[in-house]
């Protein structure tokens, strides 16, 4: 979209960590992408204390998308992750992409439940997600969600009940990834492997 060029955007180059520490700005929508979690100084960006920092950014009923991936890493590494994100935003929905391999945590900073069935769909029909909607052979934006897994609160809950949370003290992320870099692991399917997860038409019941 080149949101670089267009003339209401402004663009900071640094630590985006250290950008939310040291800004007191709230913002209506944050969005954490960061790099692999093997990458130096980059599990910091997957720790409980950031997504605290990232919440006390958010205004009230405010939204973030937490991104995180299933490529290269084994089980426990996934569910530590999200265990993080569930620690501090209990008020969630998760889903994962039809190539089992991303994971986005929606979560919203208020007492108001995300539902899937919200989501105002006419907003995404525009002509430049027909290219999107051909990689995945889907008729429309609604053909394509059917195809995400899907988990709510609850069912993120137990699946990361017994999994020990990534911190800025106990970096396991960061030591134990690593290890599984080259080990050409196949992604942990959520919707199959736990069966704690509901895909977008049973969301609409």
């Amino acid at each position: 979209h080149r949101y670089w060029e267009k003339p209401n955007s402004k663009v900071h180059v640094q630590d985006g960590r250290q950008f939310l520490k040291l800004n007191s700005k709230l913002w209506d929508i944050i969005i954490c992408e960061p790099s692999n979690p093997w990458m130096s100084g980059v599990s910091s960006l997957f720790t409980v204390e950031f997504y605290q920092l990232v919440r006390q950014r958010l205004k009230p009923e405010g939204v973030a998308i937490l991104w995180f991936h299933t490529y290269g890493l084994e089980d426990n590494c996934v569910r530590s992750v999200l265990k993080s994100m569930y620690t501090v935003f209990p008020n969630c929905l998760m889903l994962q992409g039809p190539g089992d391999s991303d994971i986005y945590m929606i979560v919203r900073n208020g007492e108001k439940s995300l539902k899937v069935s919200e989501a105002p769909l006419k907003t995404f029909y525009p002509d430049q997600y027909k290219e999107i909607l051909k990689i995945y052979h889907a008729e429309d934006m609604r053909d394509l969600l059917s195809k995400f897994v899907f988990m709510d609160q609850i069912q993120v809950g137990k699946f990361t009940e017994n999994a020990t949370p990534h911190t800025d003290d106990n970096m396991l992320l960061e030591f134990v990834s690593g290890r599984y870099f080259n080990a050409r692991m196949k992604p942990p399917e959520l919707g199959n492997r736990y069966k704690s997860s509901q895909n977008y038409e049973e969301f609409l019941k």
